[in-house]
C-alpha cells in the first residue's frame, strides 16, 4: 500500500508551491510536519541559484550561478550552477535524522523537496533519505525530477518502491503517473486525468467527458448526449431524441413521433397517426381512419363508413345504408 507521495514535473511547474501548501494544511490539522524545500534566488529578475529552506525557517545556499567552490572542496556542478554540498548537508541532514529518530504515537510527515542532481552529490543525504523512507510511522512528501538523460539511481529506486505513489504536476493539475497497487492489490495506473481504475479495480477509461465505465464496471460509451448504457449495463443508443433502449434493455426505435416499442418490448410501428400495434403487440394496420382491427386482433376492414366486422369477427358488409349482416353473420340485404 502506498505510504509516501512524490511529485514530479518540469522545472517551474509548481511542485514546490504544492508542497508548501500541503505542509500548511497538514500543520493546521495538527499533523507533525518537518523537512525542507528548495527556493529560487533571483537578482534583478534573473535566477542566480537556489536556497535550502527548512520548515522551521532556517535558510542556506544550495547552489549559485558561476560561483567557485571554497578552497579544499571539490566542485559539484549542474549546468551553470555550482552546488554548495556542505551548506546543503548542514540544513537537510539534521531534519532527516530527527524525523527518523523521533518516537511517539501516530504518523509524522517529512518533506523532502527535492531529490535531484544537486542534492544527490551528498552521500550522507542519500543514506538519510533511504532510512527515512523505511522508518515506520513516517510519511514522506517529496519531489523528484522528470526522467531526463542518465537515470538517477535513488530517484529510480524511489519510483519503483511499492510504498510510493508518484504524481505528475502539469498545468492541468497533478495526476498519478506511477503504476502501483491499492491496499487490495488492484493496479492503479492513470495515463491522464480521466483514466485509471476505481478503488475496486474497474477500468475507468474516458476519451472524453461522456465515455467510461460505471462504478460497477459496465461500459459507458457515449458518442453524444443521448448514447450510453444504463446503470445496469443495458445499451442506450440514441441517434436522435426518439431512439434508444429502456432501462430494461428493450429496443426503442422511433422513426417519428409514432414509431417504437412499448416499455415491454412490443413493436409499435406507425406509418401514420392510425397505424401500429396495440400495447399487447397485435397488428393494428389502418389504411384510413375507418379501417383496422379490434382490441382482440379481429380484422375490421371498412371500405366506407358502413362496412366491416363486429367485435366477434362477423362480416358486416353494407353496400348501402340498409344492407349487411346481423351480429351472428346472417345476410341482411335491404333494398
Amino acid at each position: 500500500m502506498a505510504r509516501h507521495v512524490f511529485l514530479t514535473g518540469s522545472p517551474g511547474v509548481g511542485k514546490t508551491t504544492l508542497i508548501q501548501k500541503a505542509s500548511e494544511v497538514l500543520k493546521s490539522s495538527g499533523m507533525p510536519v518537518d523537512g525542507f524545500y528548495t527556493e529560487e534566488v533571483r537578482q534583478g529578475g534573473r535566477r542566480i541559484g537556489f536556497d535550502v529552506v527548512t520548515l522551521s525557517g532556517l535558510r542556506g545556499p544550495l547552489s549559485r550561478v558561476g560561483s567557485e567552490p571554497l578552497p579544499g572542496r571539490r566542485e559539484c556542478r549542474v549546468g551553470q550552477y555550482v552546488v554548495d554540498v556542505t551548506s546543503f548537508e548542514q540544513l537537510a541532514l539534521p531534519v532527516l535524522r530527527n524525523a527518523g529518530s523521533s518516537s511517539g504515537p501516530g504518523q509524522r510527515v517529512c518533506v523532502i523537496d527535492e531529490i535531484g542532481k544537486m542534492e544527490l552529490f551528498s552521500q550522507p543525504f542519500i543514506q538519510a533519505t533511504r532510512h527515512t523512507l523505511s522508518t515506520p510511522g513516517i510519511v514522506v512528501l517529496g519531489t523528484i525530477p522528470v526522467p531526463k538523460g542518465k537515470p538517477l539511481a535513488l530517484v529510480e529506486e524511489i519510483r519503483n518502491r511499492p510504498d510510493v505513489m508518484v504524481f505528475s504536476v502539469s498545468s492541468q493539475g497533478p495526476r498519478p503517473v506511477h503504476t502501483g497497487r491499492t491496499s487490495h492489490g488492484q493496479d492503479l495506473t492513470r495515463a491522464g486525468p480521466h483514466t485509471g481504475w476505481t478503488s475496486q479495480g474497474q477500468d475507468l477509461t474516458r476519451a472524453g467527458p461522456h465515455k467510461g465505465r460505471t462504478s460497477h464496471g459496465q461500459d459507458l460509451t457515449r458518442a453524444g448526449p443521448h448514447t450510453g448504457m444504463s446503470s445496469h449495463g443495458h445499451v442506450l443508443t440514441r441517434a436522435g431524441p426518439h431512439k434508444g433502449r429502456t432501462s430494461h434493455g428493450q429496443v426503442l426505435t422511433r422513426a417519428g413521433p409514432h414509431t417504437g416499442r412499448t416499455s415491454h418490448g412490443h413493436v409499435l410501428t406507425r406509418a401514420g397517426p392510425h397505424t401500429g400495434r396495440s400495447s399487447h403487440g397485435q397488428d393494428l394496420p389502418r389504411a384510413g381512419p375507418p379501417t383496422g382491427r379490434s382490441s382482440h386482433g379481429q380484422d375490421l376492414p371498412r371500405a366506407g363508413p358502413h362496412t366491416g366486422r363486429t367485435s366477434q369477427g362477423q362480416d358486416l358488409t353494407r353496400a348501402g345504408p340498409h344492407t349487411g349482416r346481423t351480429s351472428h353473420g346472417q345476410d341482411l340485404p335491404r333494398a
